[in-house]
């Protein structure tokens, strides 16, 4: 058998996957929703699989990187964990325990992997790790999606502890992504700084971006903090005046509410995106004055 998919109906109990699964040794795709993946000590691995789903699933953060660790030709992945739980359960609990996991953890074999969809709860210790060492051992990464699917844990929305840092955001990745071409992004807020600067971030580390894609989904709507958007209207200035350009971006689609922040990143796309050929830009607010405003700021740039 070369093809699998389990998808358990039962959308309030998630079950415990079989271990009779891992002895299709030939698989080449596999997806598995709603379950919990625990994994045996005497498994060999996917030798041959080549795209892994992992949809609404609970696996502990070790078990998961084992899991990849034995997909050598993986060039697919696309994990979301289920957002109406907690997952990476005891990692959740102890930050600690966590890292000292991490320092065990060898590095992976992910030289295959073009294209990732990562949709994780909301940023803790475990879930940012995961990420980090994604974009680190994928050395050929071309395809990444990211979404945060936050569910009320933890304080207001902030999409850069997704994927970058848990502190402070840098100005690269420690490792360029030279290979990586498209970045979708999900319920990212440019009314919060750091959001912000993890686009920016992803960009600069990208010298062969030539399409972004940016969602700012309305049911994130909510009105940030007068100093966290003054923070981010004045670093996107900053970055204007910056020698710094993304040459070889082509097409942007954004979702966009029509705050300030935005529009300066926009403005930021058309001057410093010497190549862009196509830029889709989506209102999401259905007030006419705020979109009177937008226009009016993007006909300020001529």
């Amino acid at each position: 058998m070369e093809d699998l998919s389990i998808a358990y109906p039962r959308l309030d109990i998630l079950s415990r996957i079989s271990t009779f699964l891992f002895a299709f040794d030939n698989l080449t795709h596999l997806c598995v929703e709603n379950v919990v993946i625990t994994l045996s000590p005497q498994w060999n691995g996917f030798g041959k699989l080549v795209k892994l789903e992992l949809l609404s699933v609970s696996v502990e953060l070790d078990e998961l990187m084992t899991l990849l660790s034995k997909c050598p030709m993986l060039e697919y992945l696309d994990f979301e964990c289920d957002h109406r739980r907690h997952y990476f359960m005891n990692y959740f609990i102890n930050e600690e325990h966590t890292l000292e996991v991490l320092k065990s953890v060898k590095p992976i074999n992910l030289t295959h992997l073009e294209s990732v969809m990562i949709s994780l709860l909301s940023g803790y210790v475990a879930e940012v790790e995961f990420i980090r060492n994604v974009l680190q051992w994928a050395s050929v990464l071309k395809y990444m999606t990211l979404k945060s699917t936050f569910s009320g844990i933890g304080d207001e929305p902030n999409f850069s502890k997704m994927f970058l840092a848990l502190h402070e955001v840098p100005q690269e990745l420690p490792r360029m992504l030279n290979d990586l071409k498209t970045i979708k992004l999900r319920n990212v807020n440019f009314g919060i700084m750091d959001n912000v600067a993890c686009v920016i971030c992803l960009m600069r580390s990208s010298p062969k971006l030539y399409g972004l894609d940016i969602n700012f989904d309305a049911w994130l709507l909510w009105a940030p903090r007068a100093e966290e958007t003054y923070k981010a209207i004045n670093y996107l200035k900053a970055n204007q005046k910056q020698n710094i350009n993304y040459n070889n971006l082509k097409i942007v689609i954004m979702k966009f509410v029509g705050i300030q922040p935005e529009m300066k990143f926009v403005k930021l796309l058309l001057l410093k995106g010497t190549e862009l050929e196509q830029l889709k830009l989506t209102f999401l607010s259905m007030d006419d004055g705020e979109l009177d405003k937008a226009k009016m700021e993007l006909k300020l740039f001529y």
